[in-house]
């Protein structure tokens, strides 16, 4: 009968813990303010942070539930939590690089081109999840648009500034072209290669449409 009522015991706690782990994960997943993952690149960063913060936040939760009988094992753990969550974040940043001289892109950076094909350029939605480094995209004409600035004929000359590599946790590496328009004030930037590389504006139709990423 002892038995029974001890494993009976066993499995209760056992039940109610369990639901507390998840409780604390559910509650730091909608109380962790969005604006934590303000000092990361947007996009991907505030649900990965909102995760290993979360994973931390449980970790600690499930330490003291656990523990809480032993202060000294609690509290040295909850230190190792800490800390190895904080080396995961370390690593969740956003990292920019200048990739100007790579040498795919080292023939065309600080030379002006003829545009081969019309293209416009477009003022992004002023939020960091549509644009990377400049709200002015040049884009062509069936790629979304929210404002377009102004149109640009074929044959019309910009100068390609320098190449950036942005490189974003879950998501892998972008390459952007940041350039000017000839002639008028416009700084544009222009996706260049993500999981592959395009055939920019300034490029003739013999380039293909589809190129292998950088490496």
């Amino acid at each position: 009968m002892a038995t029974r009522t001890t494993r009976t015991f066993r499995c209760c706690r056992f039940r109610l813990r369990f639901l507390a782990f998840w409780g604390c994960w559910f509650h730091s997943m909608a109380a962790m303010p969005a604006s934590l993952g303000s000092w990361v690149k947007p996009r991907q960063s505030d649900c990965i942070m909102r995760y290993v913060l979360g994973i931390i936040y449980v970790g600690i939760c499930w330490n003291m539930l656990r523990y809480g009988r032993y202060p000294l094992i609690k509290y040295l753990r909850t230190a190792s939590v800490s800390i190895l969550g904080l080396a995961v974040l370390s690593g969740c940043t956003t990292t920019v690089s200048d990739d100007s001289k790579h040498a795919i892109f080292a023939p065309y950076v600080g030379k002006s081109f003829a545009l081969q094909r019309e293209q416009r350029l477009c003022e992004m939605e002023n939020d960091p999840n549509f644009y990377a480094f400049r709200r002015v995209r040049l884009a062509g004409l069936s790629e979304a648009c929210p404002r377009q600035l102004m149109t640009l004929p074929r044959g019309s000359v910009v100068t390609v500034d320098r190449v950036l590599k942005q490189w974003m946790p879950v998501s892998g590496a972008y390459w952007y072209a940041l350039g000017h328009v000839d002639g008028t004030d416009y700084h544009f930037e222009y996706p260049w290669a993500y999981l592959y590389m395009a055939r920019a504006p300034w490029e003739p139709n013999s380039v293909p449409a589809k190129r292998p990423p950088p490496e």
